[in-house]
């Protein structure tokens, strides 16, 4: 079984042109930069969605049974349109 154990700085330096925000709102800076990332994701993911549904259907539409003959309405490309 491992252990768990926690690191913190305690002792960091750096100069006061590289704070981002106010000192001590480092977690809710952050925090807002992903609110402002969240609708560009998601469309992202929705393109990606739809990419791929198309890419289903335009597949299922090409299957063969085993007669060599496209089979649509066995395929549930019917129930997509």
């Amino acid at each position: 079984m491992r252990r768990m154990t926690s690191i913190g700085h305690t002792s960091s330096r750096g100069t006061r042109a590289r704070i981002i925000g106010e000192l001590g709102t480092g977690f809710k800076t952050a925090l807002a930069t992903l609110d402002h990332t969240r609708p560009t994701i998601g469309a992202q993911a929705l393109g990606i969605a739809q990419g791929a549904l198309g890419a289903g259907i335009a597949y299922s539409g090409q299957r063969l049974d085993s007669m060599g003959q496209i089979h649509p309405d066995t395929t549930g490309y019917n129930c997509l349109n």
